[in-house]
C-alpha cells in the first residue's frame, strides 16, 4: 500500500484560514442580500399580476423589507397591509372571517385576487435554492 504524506506550511495555513473567515464574515450579508433580490422579484411578481388593482391601494402597499440578522439566522420579510392591512387580509384570504359581509354573495376582482403573494411566492419557490446556490457561487468567485 502506498503512502502519502502532506506538510502543510504554517504561513500558508494561516493564510488560508484568514481568507476562508473572510468569506464566512461575508455571507450572511450577502445571503440577506440574495433573499432581499428574490423578495424584490417576487414583490414585483405579485404587483404585476396577482395584487388586485381596483384603486392601486393595496398595490402600492407591498414593500420587500431589509434583511434581518438574529444569531447565524438572516430573513427577509415581506408583505402587504401597512395602510390597508384589513382590506390586505380579507382580500388575500378570501372567503375566510375576515370578508366583508358584503362579500357573502361574492366578490368580483378584475385584476387579481385571493393569495395575490401567496401565488408568486409558491411560483418562485420552485429553482429558488438554485438561485441562491448560483449566487453565492458568483459570490465566491468575484472574492476570490
Amino acid at each position: 500500500m502506498a503512502t502519502v504524506t502532506f506538510k502543510l506550511d504554517p504561513i500558508k495555513t494561516k493564510a488560508l484560514q484568514k481568507t476562508l473567515q473572510g468569506y464566512i464574515d461575508k455571507m450572511p450579508n450577502e445571503v440577506g442580500k440574495i433573499l432581499k433580490q428574490e423578495g424584490d422579484t417576487i414583490m414585483v411578481s405579485s404587483k404585476e399580476g396577482f395584487v388586485p388593482k381596483d384603486d392601486g391601494i393595496l398595490a402600492n402597499d407591498g414593500i420587500v423589507a431589509n434583511p434581518e440578522f438574529k444569531g447565524k439566522g438572516v430573513r427577509v420579510r415581506m408583505g402587504y397591509g401597512r395602510v390597508a392591512k384589513a382590506y390586505a387580509v380579507a382580500v388575500h384570504e378570501h372567503p375566510s372571517a375576515a370578508s366583508p359581509p358584503s362579500w357573502a354573495q361574492g366578490v368580483n376582482f378584475n385584476v387579481g385576487g385571493p393569495k395575490y403573494l401567496e401565488k408568486p411566492l409558491r411560483l418562485a419557490a420552485n429553482g429558488m435554492g438554485a438561485r441562491i446556490a448560483k449566487k453565492l457561487r458568483q459570490f465566491l468567485i468575484r472574492n476570490a
